[in-house]
């Protein structure tokens, strides 16, 4: 018997490796403006990158507010002249191409396709998420796709939930699984708002939290555990 009826998946990190599609853009970025990267320059624009994301979904700063800080931080961290903005536009257009999978995401996805509704549950930027998905052949897998810029409010916050069932027009919270890779966002905002989760614990961290179930890797995720 089925115990949900809708799945939301988080995108980044726990469909697609986010990490590997950032490093790929960026070196592409870079080197249009003659630059080679070291590995410690990648890290560290990584790490900025993070830190201003974070401080995005928290609200602390505007969407052009993130994007304008990241690359005149990294171009100051660098010691070059060059125009943030325009390279920030070059990095979102190569990162709206990236594909690059989580192992075991395809026949992650397989398993609840057609058996349940399947919904994006991402922060980030709607149309590079969507053209991602769109690229990587599988956007019409999903029954919808929710994206924090277009909604207006991030994970962990209630607002974004809200706005999945108010589309929906399904109140009922015991019908609805969040699953994703982040605990502070994904599992901290599905439980807050009262949903059950699934915490993608990908890199083994202390767990801080009580997730309603918790796998390592994705091909580890079993229906017959959600339909206890």
């Amino acid at each position: 018997m089925k115990k949900y009826e809708y799945i939301l998946i988080d995108l980044d990190d726990t469909i697609f490796d986010f990490k590997k599609g950032e490093r790929a853009s960026l070196i592409k970025v870079m080197e249009s403006i003659g630059y080679t990267l070291t590995e410690e320059e990648i890290k560290a624009f990584s790490d900025m990158n993070e830190k201003y994301f974070q401080m995005y979904a928290s609200g602390e700063l505007s969407r052009d507010e993130f994007h304008d800080k990241r690359f005149a931080e990294f171009f100051s961290y660098l010691g070059i002249n060059d125009d943030p903005h325009t390279s920030d536009k070059r990095y979102m257009d190569e990162l709206s191409m990236a594909i690059e999978y989580v192992d075991d995401a395809l026949d992650f996805l397989k398993k609840i396709y057609g058996k349940y509704k399947m919904y994006i549950a991402s922060n980030g930027m709607y149309e590079i998420q969507v053209s991602r998905l769109k690229k990587a052949g599988i956007f019409e897998m999903f029954d919808g796709v929710y994206v924090s810029s277009k909604i207006g409010a991030n994970k962990p916050s209630k607002d974004f939930f809200s706005y999945i069932l108010n589309d929906l027009n399904d109140y009922d919270k015991s019908k609805y699984l969040m699953i994703g890779d982040r605990e502070e966002s994904d599992i901290v905002g599905g439980i807050d708002f009262g949903i059950d989760t699934m915490y993608f614990n990908r890199k083994y961290k202390d767990i801080k939290t009580a997730p309603t179930y918790v796998i390592n890797k994705l091909s580890e995720f079993d229906l017959k555990t959600i339909e206890k």
